[in-house]
C-alpha cells in the first residue's frame, strides 16, 4: 500500500500571523528572497487567477536556517490559535 504524505499549507495572513510579522512583510520578505525566505506555490489555472500558498515544512525550515532561532514550535502554537 502506498503510503500517502499530507502536506500542510498556509496563507499569506496566517504566515504573518506564524511568524508574528505584517502580511506586507510577508510579501516583501517573498518577492525579495530575503535570507531564502521560500517563495509561494501559486495554485491555480493561470497567474491571474492563481493563489498564493506556503508549505509550512518549507517554512519550518526556513526557520530552523536562521542563524541563533532553534526552536520552531511557535508555529504549531499559532495553527492551534486558528
Amino acid at each position: 500500500m502506498e503510503s500517502e504524505i499530507e502536506e500542510e499549507f498556509v496563507v499569506q495572513s496566517q504566515l504573518a500571523k506564524m511568524l508574528g510579522v505584517s502580511s506586507s512583510t510577508v510579501a516583501k520578505w517573498s518577492r525579495d528572497g530575503v535570507c531564502g525566505f521560500p517563495a509561494p506555490l501559486r495554485i491555480g489555472p493561470n497567474t491571474q487567477m492563481a493563489v498564493k500558498r506556503w508549505r509550512k515544512s518549507d517554512i519550518r525550515a526556513w526557520i530552523r536556517n536562521q542563524e541563533g532561532v532553534r526552536n520552531v514550535d511557535f508555529i504549531t502554537k499559532a495553527d492551534k490559535q486558528s
